[in-house]
């Protein structure tokens, strides 16, 4: 079997079989017989073919092809079937046509990003059998240095090999169909070098600014081979997860490539540092990295004001207000064109002057620049007017105005353009015209401001005229003024009387309070442990100086309040101690306690066995159990008492001996009081030392038994332990019969 070399570019109009006839001598040449309509092939790169053919349906064209040419990078070859057919100008006799079913065999195959470290490439067969069939594989790895471990062919699907040399290979897939028709392919394949070097440069570091773009450029290399693969990490400190992955970087040879990355536009601080992470790969494990800190620089925070005039006044005051506040350089634009030499258009100043000469609009604009070179622009629109102001202002409200309350007026100023500079406002032109509220930042017609002032008190009458005066400025000269009167109503006035100091622990206190000018209305009670009504409860405010207030509010809607100050004085804290068992005839001291005020009276109850009960701790010989009560009164008369519980304990009678014999006398070793203690423990032992009794709590008293048998007669030696003694109680016991 001989192999024909053929490929050509092809544009059809639709697919079809390409089928091919038996040739004649034609060197190294054969025929083709293609039938569809208008369709065409083409022949760039032999030049002894015409570059486009055409056929039209139904017809054979017999085309000489030489064997030259590829198809998309490709070679395809062609099996001859049948004979010793081979290509040639000698025995050129035998030339045959290639197999219809290599022309349905679409072989192709992909290539992995390969470094030398990277162990097995894996090329993956993507070949296309539209004819039907079995096929079989070659592949030629194209690794003249393999070894036996690593072949440098295979047989699989998939081809797979390692390669241990960097270097560009040339890796072949034979493709056999059942019939032996043969297709191969063949590609290029680079292996990179196992050592990439990650870098780049931060094109203009020193000029970062927030509001632009930061551009990086790639200045990654490698040994051998090309960069497959780059990530970068723009804030690699807050974000682990690449903002960029380029899977088909620029050639190493090519120009560097800029990556751009915008960065938050901030003006919170002066500057921010992030740190940048570059990721270089030359195949799958091949990587390197390296990272950068870089400093990006806020915008500055900047404003500014202004303060119109009439023409006649003439002069614009610029105030700045920007963050930082120092190390800014300013740059002042204010739009006059009729600006002159003694009277300049610009200004480096922070809060400049300006005077204008014509009465119109200007666009000022001014550039705050911070030592890092970020800036901001700032544009505004502003007036020069001397129009002529019309005061006018209106009352909130005008049915409900009270004496002691905020009378609210609203300014209702205009004028044809511009706007008011300064309002003047007089509270009570007719009577006291020296008095004046002056506001330097009047609102605009769209935002009108409001103004609030009080009136005081009176009782004569029930109602007072006062005359509000307004005047507007524009400038300093451009002037206009109105009057209004309005009707302030009385405000009502409350008689509340005061109460004595009391103990948190008295009982509830009705409060009374009323208005004295018999204007109608209502009142209601506000404080702590105070009800709406007036019920005060001391045990709920609380000991300590309280605040109680009583609210009038008339039918006018004005309001008044008195608040009044009562004092609960804290109840005496008292523990009397905790609960103590003695024994009989022993006495002790009690261990109470009291706080919470001063000068505290003390009495016990009752004062039996008590050497004194006016003090705190009165010493305690009790014959008896007792609960005893501890009253304590402070200087302010506020009582507080407390129990505690003596138990006397008699001391244990202990017989020496028992006579365990049945007669119901002394059988047992019965011992009194122990009934009385909260521990007991009793042990006896024999003369040899071995216990042949234990009990705690002595519930069964010893009958003269070991383990059921009766004990012997002699001695045995008692240990009695019970609470409140420093040490057991030891003696002897005797058995008797």
């Amino acid at each position: 079997m001989k192999i024909y070399l053929f490929s050509a570019l092809l544009y059809f109009s639709f697919l079809t079989q390409i089928s091919a006839l038996p040739a004649s001598t034609r060197g190294t040449n054969f025929w083709l017989k293609y039938s569809a309509n208008n369709s065409r092939l083409q022949f760039p790169l032999c030049s002894s073919l015409p570059l486009d053919v055409f056929f039209t349906a139904n017809t054979q064209n017999y085309l000489r092809v030489n064997s030259c040419y590829s198809v998309d990078n490709r070679t395809v070859f062609f099996s001859l079937n049948g004979g010793d057919s081979h290509v040639g100008p000698s025995r050129s006799n035998h030339d045959k046509a290639p197999s219809a079913a290599a022309a349905l065999i679409n072989v192709d195959f992909e290539t992995p990003d390969y470094c030398v470290s990277d162990g097995i490439a894996v090329f993956s067969n993507k070949t296309i059998n539209s004819g039907g069939g079995n096929l079989t594989y070659l592949w030629n790895f194209g690794d003249n240095l393999a070894g036996s471990q690593d072949p440098n062919t295979s047989t699989e699907i998939d081809g797979k090999h390692v390669y241990h040399f960097i270097g560009v290979y040339e890796v072949t897939l034979t493709v056999t169909s059942d019939d032996g028709s043969v297709v191969t392919l063949k590609k290029q394949f680079r292996v990179n070098g196992d050592l990439p070097k990650a870098g780049f440069e931060v094109l203009d570091q020193n000029k970062l600014c927030s509001y632009n773009m930061v551009e990086f450029k790639d200045e990654a290399t490698v040994d051998f081979g090309e960069v497959t693969k780059i990530e970068w990490y723009f804030d690699f400190a807050n974000k682990n997860t690449p903002d960029v992955v380029d899977v088909n970087p620029t050639s190493r040879d090519g120009l560097p490539k800029i990556y751009s990355f915008k960065y938050p536009t901030f003006n919170d601080v002066e500057s921010k540092t992030y740190i940048v992470k570059m990721k270089v790969y030359s195949g799958q494990s091949c990587a390197d990295e390296q990272v950068k800190t870089i400093t990006v620089y806020g915008t500055p925070v900047a404003d500014f004001s202004l303060q119109s005039s009439c023409l006649t006044d003439g002069v614009a005051k610029f105030s700045t207000y920007a963050l930082p506040d120092a190390n800014l350089a300013y740059l002042w634009d204010f739009g006059d064109l009729n600006a002159t030499e003694q009277n300049p258009n610009v200004s480096n100043l922070k809060d400049p002057d300006h005077r204008y000469t014509v009465a119109g609009k200007y666009n000022v604009k001014l550039v705050v620049t911070n030592p890092a070179g970020c800036q901001l622009v700032l544009n505004k629109e502003i007036t020069i007017d001397g129009a002529q102001p019309i005061a006018d202002f209106e009352i909130l409200n005008p049915s409900a105005l009270c004496a002691q309350s905020a009378v609210t007026i609203l300014d209702k100023t205009t004028l044809a353009f511009g706007e008011v500079t300064k309002l003047e406002l007089y509270y009570d032109f007719d009577n006291d015209p020296s008095v004046v509220e002056v506001d330097y930042s009047p609102g605009s017609g769209i935002n009108r401001k409001r103004y609030t002032h009080q009136y005081p008190s009176f009782s004569f009458s029930s109602t007072k005229i006062f005359v509000i005066k307004m005047v507007a400025y524009v400038g300093n000269t451009c002037v206009s003024s109105v009057e209004k009167s309005i009707t302030i109503n009385a405000t009502p006035v409350i008689e509340f009387p005061s109460i004595n100091e009391i103990c948190s622990e008295a009982p509830d206190v009705q409060l009374f309070a009323q208005e004295i000018n018999e204007i109608p209305g209502f009142g209601v009670f506000t404080g702590p442990g105070l009800s709406s009504s007036g019920m005060f409860s001391p045990s709920v405010a609380g000991p300590g100086l309280h605040d109680l207030t009583y609210t009038f509010t008339s039918q006018a809607g004005c309001v008044a309040q008195k608040t009044i100050q009562v004092t609960v004085q804290p109840t005496p804290v008292v523990n009397a101690g905790q609960d103590k068992v003695i024994f009989e005839g022993e006495q002790f001291r009690f261990n109470a306690t009291a706080s919470g005020a001063q000068n505290l009276i003390y009495k016990w109850s009752p004062s039996t066995g008590l050497d004194r009960d006016d003090v705190l701790n009165p010493l305690v010989k009790a014959t008896e159990d007792m609960i005893y009560t501890l009253t304590v009164q402070s200087d302010k008369g506020c009582l507080k008492s407390d129990d505690v519980y003596v138990k006397v304990l008699g001391h244990p009678s202990i017989p020496s001996a028992i006579s365990p014999n049945g007669d119901a006398i002394n059988d047992v070793w019965n011992i009194k009081q122990l009934e009385k203690y909260t521990f007991v423990k009793v042990s006896i032992y024999d003369r040899a030392g071995e216990r042949i009794f234990e009990s705690s709590g002595y519930k069964v008293p010893f009958d003269g038994t070991y383990n059921g048998k009766p004990l012997p007669v002699g001695v045995y030696y008692y240990v009695i332990i019970l609470s409140g003694y420093d040490k057991p109680i030891t003696g002897t016991l005797t058995i008797i019969k």
